[in-house]
């Protein structure tokens, strides 16, 4: 399965769900996400923002997207490798709340190596 990273430029806001509420302070965010075949619709869904229905928790966010990279490494391993990352926590990951899905970037450049990297590594250990 590959993953998805959207990133998105956001201004503070707190989102208050049924259940949680998420702090988010202005900045620039990557969303971690999945996508199997459908990964052009799903990333198109964040990157146009006109959601009539929201499902999930990225759908709530006030934020102005910026672009998305598409990795053949699967969600899960990527959330993990990448978990000491500063993250907002429990955000997108109802389904596994132990991998953070959203994660706060103060350095790009060194964001964007470092998932680099951590995706090289999950595929070489998975070969």
């Amino acid at each position: 399965m590959k993953s998805y990273i959207v990133f998105f430029l956001c201004k503070s806001q707190v989102i208050k769900l049924s259940s949680k509420t998420f702090d988010i302070d202005s900045g620039l965010y990557a969303y971690l996400g999945s996508c199997g075949k459908a990964c052009a619709s799903r990333i198109s869904r964040h990157m146009i923002r006109s959601i009539s229905k929201k499902r999930w928790h990225v759908d709530y966010l006030d934020c102005e997207p910026l672009s998305a990279i598409i990795f053949d490494c699967p969600e899960h391993e990527m959330g993990v490798a990448l978990s000491n990352l500063e993250h907002v926590k429990s955000f997108g990951n109802s389904d596994d709340p132990n991998v953070p899905r959203l994660f706060r970037i103060t350095d790009m450049p060194i964001f964007l190596n470092y998932v680099i990297v951590v995706c090289a590594k999950i595929k070489y250990n998975n070969a």
